[in-house]
């Protein structure tokens, strides 16, 4: 164990001043990997070499450095030559250079009270932290490091992008930024220890450094290509960018709009890149104001959808507003592909959102955070990556065609979905009004049974208010979540609780009453458990099933 240095004076980190953990980033590297402070092995320079058994690491000595633990194991095994990266050249760090001390002078791998980790991630990046300059990227691991190097956050809506150059942290790089064609990249990625706990991101955090080299070389992300305005190219121009869709194989189609009105405010066009067709966009509004160029853009649309399939990123959504503004219905076109469809078949089990499948799949620049601040490049990365993602579906569908059945057959349902959500639902109102004043009635009676347990208007909904009685006033035992590792009170952590007091069995849980809530805490149940379960579930019937069937 290490010494730490004087330079470690005055931090609120300092300890018993040992166990110092400095970078490791050797000369000429171009990657460095920045995690967020040391673990035990680290800290002792035990580095794992290999394992007897689960739990059972064999280690070697060395001197303490970042990233030789289990974390570090993993690492070096397999995501590094994924990345087709040799361990011993890149450059390891992490944000703090020392681990958490608590009162009787144990260390711990928790992070510190964020007042503390501020300062001490201050003190420790003035004091260490060089960047090199042959370093040409960084892969932030996790959101501590994700966050020191400038990243917007919640890292999940980031992992598998780059630092956009509107991002950067004066932190870590000084008080201003070098140009950001001077700068090294930044790759987001989760950190490798979460994936004990949070398995479904193994694979796309292997997709994550089958990137490194491709962003080394600059060939990803790729740039984008140059925008046509509809509304004020010339007709030629206009002609000419459809004539080239009606050769392509499949044409791109992305909305902008009201989601509360479903009036348009842009639409956008794109076609398969080997095309060298720069995207084009038409807003609707100025539009308006330009006599017959509408009716050009539309006429040309109308033409173009019928000859050349069209994909979209969730068709249903796009489809009221076409069918709105621009006249066009399920019947007008030759055919339509959805990219969430797609993955909802070929990757059921993994969350279907833009972001997340662009983060796997995408090869453009992460655009989603621009939001209401630049429409036209906002639309302009949706559409690219729509693209992406589905080039990316066909390679897939290739290699499963059982799956391309199942994918088609889904498909002619969407007409039918799609009518279904216009017209809505008929509704039996004499059996609705009553259900919703009987659930109404289990909420409050839940909500009087907390209240008169407590002695004040504790929120039932507020996993905040519940967690500080459960956890803090009564003592009980603290329960965390099994993937972030936070603590909850969520339905799984209710149960186990309300089972140290009274057994209970689940299935009877959806015929919770007033009456058999007071029942069951007569015979021992806890009250505050027992009126929460009650109160949960009318809650949700309510929200969920029976106030969405009526307009007031």
């Amino acid at each position: 164990m290490l010494p730490k240095p004087k330079a470690c004076e005055g931090c609120q980190m300092y300890g018993d001043g040992q166990g110092w953990v400095p970078d490791r980033i050797p000369e000429g590297t171009a990657v460095l990997v920045i995690a967020q402070n040391p673990g035990e092995n680290e800290e002792n320079g035990r580095r794992i070499v290999s394992y007897d058994g689960p739990g059972q690491p064999v280690t070697e000595p060395c001197e303490p450095q970042p990233l030789i633990g289990p974390t570090g194991y993993q690492l070096d095994r397999t995501f590094l030559p994924l990345a087709g990266l040799d361990p011993s050249e890149i450059g390891r760090a992490n944000v703090l250079r020392c681990r958490l001390q608590d009162e009787k002078g144990e260390r711990s791998n928790s992070l510190p009270p964020r007042e503390v980790y501020q300062q001490a991630e201050q003190h420790c990046t003035k004091a260490y932290f060089r960047l090199p300059e042959s370093v040409k990227l960084i892969v932030a691991q996790g959101a501590p490091a994700w966050r020191f190097v400038g990243g917007p956050q919640p890292l999940d809506l980031w992992r598998g992008h780059t630092l956009p150059p509107e991002y950067g942290s004066a932190l870590a790089f000084g008080a201003t930024w070098a140009p950001f064609a001077d700068r090294p990249k930044v790759l987001a990625t989760v950190h490798i220890a979460d994936l004990r706990h949070r398995p479904k991101l193994d694979l796309p955090t292997r997709r994550d450094f089958l990137k490194v080299q491709s962003i080394l070389d600059g060939s990803w992300p790729k740039p984008f290509p140059p925008r046509l305005d509809a509304n004020t190219c010339s007709y030629e121009q206009l002609a000419d960018w459809f004539n080239e869709a009606a050769k392509a194989p499949y044409m791109v189609i992305d909305t902008e709009y009201d989601p509360d009105t479903k009036a348009l405010g842009l639409i956008g066009l794109s076609i398969p890149g080997d095309y060298h067709a720069p995207v084009i966009q038409y807003h609707w509004f100025v539009g308006s104001t330009q006599g017959g160029r509408r009716t050009d853009f539309l006429y040309w649309l109308r033409e173009t959808v019928r000859a050349v399939p069209s994909v979209f990123q969730n068709v249903l959504a796009d489809m009221p507003v076409l069918r709105r503004n621009c006249n066009l219905d399920w019947s007008d076109f030759c055919r339509i592909e959805d990219t969430m469809q797609a993955h909802a078949i070929l990757w059921c089990e993994m969350p279907h959102s833009f972001e997340f499948m662009a983060s796997m799949d995408g090869r453009y620049p992460k655009v989603k955070h621009l939001y209401g601040v630049d429409t036209d490049l906002y639309n302009e990365g949706d559409l690219l990556d729509t693209g992406s993602l589905w080039e990316a579906r066909l390679a897939e569908f290739s290699r499963d065609p059982a799956s391309r059945r199942v994918y088609d057959t889904q498909m002619r349902l969407l007409p039918h979905l799609d009518r279904s959500m216009e017209v809505g639902i008929a509704v039996d109102g004499d059996k609705v009004l009553p259900a919703i004043l009987k659930y109404q009635e289990r909420v409050e009676a839940g909500e009087a049974m907390a209240h008169a347990y407590c002695g004040w208007p504790i929120n039932l909904r507020s996993d905040e208010q519940l967690k500080v009685w459960l956890y803090e006033v009564e003592g009980m035992p603290v329960h965390k979540h099994p993937e972030t590792k936070e603590v909850t009170t969520n339905a799984d952590a209710i149960a186990a609780l309300r089972g140290r007091y009274l057994p209970f069995d689940p299935r009877e849980e959806e015929n919770a009453t007033a009456a058999r809530t007071e029942a069951r805490i007569e015979q021992g149940g806890h009250p505050l458990l027992e009126a929460q379960v009650l109160h949960a579930h009318a809650d949700h019937v309510l929200g969920h099933y029976l106030l969405p069937l009526v307009k007031e």
